[in-house]
Order: structure tokens, then C-alpha cells, then sequence
């Protein structure tokens, strides 16, 4: 059966980054249908954007000159403006979304989200939070700021309430991989665990992969993972 997977890259990184990366699955799985956009806003991560930006790039080629892009300013330390971010942006991705799924006359049974990093926490939000249940959802490196899904009506963030959340993960029986590196040190991997282990104990269903050797990159453990889930 024909599947739309959707990439999300992460942080000042583009279509083509993750495309590569992923070239492999999308070479076997060729009867689906792969889309791997860029994110919404332009990114310079060789300017000084500090540290925690730097340490992001990292794993970006440093021969690639291509523009980079990124879903929402990153911040670790503004959960609440990262949310705005997201929110902003939420009802554009999933008008796409169902733009292709009438074009290629899917359904969201048909429809699986991958994201690494940013793109992961976006993938998540998208999951949980907006769309419908859906195929599959992949989070690599991610997390869901759930600190900042507490009750706080001044943000008008649709479903932020913590309640709200624990019905949507009850109603939503999307299989959702998380894959994480035990030496990320960029997202700790215990995100992974905490977000896994909350949506199994609300009735949803999750799988979560740590990568001993890891860190925050994808790598082939982590393809073979992805594979695995891709074949059920």
C-alpha cells in the first residue's frame, strides 16, 4: 500500500540535507511517496547565534553551501515562545498536508511524520496536537516541551492544557517511534523516555529506541530502526 511520509529536518538544515540522509530508505521504499520541505524560516547558522546554535550545525557538511532553513526560532530555555513559533505555523502545515493527501487519494491511515530534532518536536506537536491519528510518527533526537503544555490561557495555544493533552493521547493511537541517543548533548535522551513512557501509561502507544553510542545525528543504527518500522 502507497504511503505519504513526510521529513522534518531539523535546525538550519534543508530538503536536501535530510533527503541524503535518508536516500537509502527512500531508494527501498519506493512504492511510497517521500516529502521532505523546508522549513518556514531562512537560517544562517554560520553567523553567531550562539552556542547552542553552534553545537547544532556541528553535524551540518561544512561543504554545503545551500540556504538552510528552520521550523521556529530554538531556544531551550523559551518554551513558551517556541510553542507560539509552532502554533504559528501549524494550520499552514497541515492545509499541505491535506492538499497532498487528496492529491495522491490517501487518508491519514496512510500517512506516517519524521522528524529529527526540531523537526521532531515538530512532527510530535503536528501528531498530538493537531492532525488526526495518523499511520506513524517518528521523533529522532526530540522531545515534547511538555513543561510548557501547563494551563496558561494568555498564550491562546490550542490544546495546551495539560487535561487536553491526556485525552488526545488516549483518543490518538498513532505508533509513535522515538529514537534518541544516549549521548546527545543537545536533547537529553531521557526526553525520549519521559515523552514514551507518558504515552503509554495514557493509553497511547510508543516505542522507545536509545542508541548507547549515539549522539544527536542520525545514523545508521538509527536508518535500521527506521526501516524497521517503515517494513511493518
Amino acid at each position: 500500500m502507497k504511503r505519504l511520509i513526510i521529513l522534518f529536518h531539523g535546525y538550519c538544515s534543508n530538503t536536501e540535507i535530510i533527503a541524503k540522509v535518508f536516500q537509502p530508505l527512500i531508494d527501498q521504499f519506493n512504492d511510497d511517496l517521500f516529502f521532505a520541505p523546508n522549513g518556514l524560516y531562512p537560517c544562517n547558522c554560520r553567523v553567531n547565534n550562539g552556542e547552542y546554535a553552534n553545537i547544532l550545525c556541528q553535524s551540518v557538511p561544512s561543504n554545503d553551501s545551500s540556504e538552510r532553513f528552520s521550523w521556529f526560532e530554538i531556544d531551550p530555555t523559551e518554551m513558551e515562545k517556541m510553542l507560539q513559533q509552532i502554533t504559528a505555523i501549524q494550520d499552514q502545515l497541515k492545509k499541505w498536508i491535506n492538499q497532498l493527501l487528496k492529491k495522491y487519494q490517501l487518508t491519514y491511515d496512510d500517512l506516517i511524520l519524521i522528524g529529527h530534532s526540531q523537526g521532531a518536536i515538530l512532527a510530535l506537536y503536528l501528531t498530538y496536537f493537531v492532525l488526526p491519528p495518523c499511520r506513524g510518527t517518528i521523533s529522532y533526537a526530540g522531545m515534547l516541551p511538555l513543561n510548557g503544555l501547563l494551563p496558561r490561557p494568555e498564550l491562546n495555544i490550542p490544546g495546551n492544557q495539560s487535561s487536553i493533552f491526556h485525552r488526545m493521547i488516549k483518543l490518538n493511537q498513532t505508533n509513535t517511534l522515538l529514537i534518541h541517543g544516549e549521548k546527545d548533548m543537545i536533547i537529553p535522551y531521557k526526553e525520549s523516555v519521559k515523552m514514551g513512557n507518558l504515552i503509554n501509561e495514557l493509553g497511547g502507544k510508543s516505542e522507545v529506541k536509545i542508541l548507547p553510542n549515539d549522539g544527536h545525528s542520525i545514523t545508521e543504527s538509527g536508518l535500521l530502526l527506521i526501516n524497521e518500522f517503515l517494513e511493518k
